[in-house]
């Protein structure tokens, strides 16, 4: 769920999103603030609440000839620590599915380019 939608007169864009994760039988819910700022070609992530102590996140988009170059960086600690081991024996998977929701996602708004 989005909500707290602005735009800064710096050209920023942001919002609030409530996000839900789970694995088997654990589950949590957060909130993020979010920062897109088109001219830098940047996404920041942020923590408002949730079961994290540290949550951030920055997504680069660098244009290149073949396409866009996406960079990815991120720190998170989790307060629950069955919920922390899990996510640490499960990272891979993890950050799988979360490139796998992006790439979707990208794929349903955008056009492929062809050559």
């Amino acid at each position: 769920r989005a909500y707290n939608r602005d735009t800064a007169p710096s050209g920023e864009h942001r919002f609030d999103a409530d996000v839900g994760v789970g694995f088997r039988m654990l589950s949590e819910t957060f909130s993020t603030r979010i920062v897109r700022d088109p001219a830098h070609r940047t996404v920041d992530i942020g923590l408002i609440r949730g079961p994290f102590r540290k949550l951030k996140g920055h997504w680069r988009f660098t244009p290149d000839a073949g396409g866009t170059q996406i960079g990815f960086d991120m720190e998170l600690d989790i307060r629950n620590p069955i919920l922390n081991a899990l996510f640490k024996a499960n990272f891979n998977l993890a950050v799988s599915k979360l490139m796998k929701c992006f790439e979707d996602r990208a794929a349903a708004r955008l056009k492929p380019v062809r050559t």
